[in-house]
C-alpha cells in the first residue's frame, strides 16, 4: 500500500500563517502532536495537508508551480559522493509571468522526493508569499 506523505510541522505552521484553511484529514496540536481530524477542530490546531494538497494550494491560490526533478547520477562535490543516485532538486515557476523564480540547485539537493517537496513548499512560503 502506498502511504500518503504530509508536510512537516514547520511547514504546516507556515501554511496556517499564510492563510491555508482547507479541510484535511490530519492536524497538529500547538505543541506539534499529530492527530487525525475528529469532530472537534480547535482554534489553535494546525492543519497538516499532504504534500500534493499544499503544492496544489500554492498553484491555485498563489500561482506558484513547484517542479521536482530526479537526478540520475551520483552528486559529487570536491571528489566526494554527497548524494547517491537518485537525488532531487526543485524549481519554482510563476504561472502569472511564466518564468522560473528560483532553482533550488546545489544547496537544496534532497535525498528524497518528499523532502524536496517539503523544502520547496517551505521556500515558497518564506520567500515568495
Amino acid at each position: 500500500m502506498i502511504k500518503e506523505d504530509y508536510v512537516s510541522f514547520e511547514v504546516a505552521k507556515l501554511l496556517k500563517e499564510k492563510g491555508f484553511n482547507e479541510p484535511v484529514m490530519y492536524h497538529f496540536t500547538p505543541d506539534g502532536t499529530k492527530r487525525k481530524f475528529q469532530q472537534t477542530f480547535y482554534r489553535d490546531d494546525v492543519a497538516q495537508p499532504t504534500l500534493q494538497v499544499a503544492m496544489k494550494w500554492l498553484r491555485e491560490k498563489h500561482k506558484l508551480f513547484i517542479d521536482i526533478t530526479a537526478a540520475m547520477e551520483d552528486y559529487i562535490e570536491d571528489g566526494v559522493v554527497k548524494y547517491k543516485d537518485p537525488y532531487y532538486t526543485w524549481e519554482v515557476f510563476s504561472l502569472e509571468i511564466g518564468e522560473p523564480l528560483y532553482f533550488g540547485g546545489t544547496p537544496s539537493v534532497k535525498e528524497s522526493y518528499e523532502d524536496a517537496c517539503d523544502f520547496a513548499i517551505k521556500y515558497c512560503l518564506e520567500n515568495l508569499i
